[in-house]
């Protein structure tokens, strides 16, 4: 057993996640978005598919970065069931993410 994985079965955080890193990787999933739709066009294939941070259904539905990160918070059982750490990491906190989303409101982060 790897040690993040002790570490998370006894609920211990290695890492906690600051509101304006969430923004960014929302921001950054969007992006990431529409160049794995060119790209798949291009390529016909998943050779150059990039994984999301948040779940894939919150990432293709979301309309912008506030949106992503509403969706995150509304539906957080899509993210802590995910098999990749990171994406846990995002879902796991509602307190963060909501204060994520008033950053997305200001426009604080571009």
């Amino acid at each position: 057993m790897s040690d993040r994985n002790m570490l998370a079965e006894h609920g211990t955080k290695l890492m906690e996640l600051k509101p304006s890193s969430l923004l960014r990787a929302a921001q950054a999933d969007l992006r990431r978005r529409e160049r794995n739709t060119e790209e798949a066009r291009a390529a016909f294939g998943a050779a150059s598919y990039e994984q999301f941070a948040f779940h894939r259904s919150h990432v293709r539905k979301a309309t912008d970065p506030q949106d992503l990160l509403i969706r995150a918070l509304m539906e957080p059982g899509l993210g802590l069931s995910s098999g990749k750490y990171n994406t846990r990491l995002i879902y796991s906190s509602g307190e963060t993410l909501l204060k994520a989303i008033h950053l997305a409101g200001e426009g604080a982060v571009g």
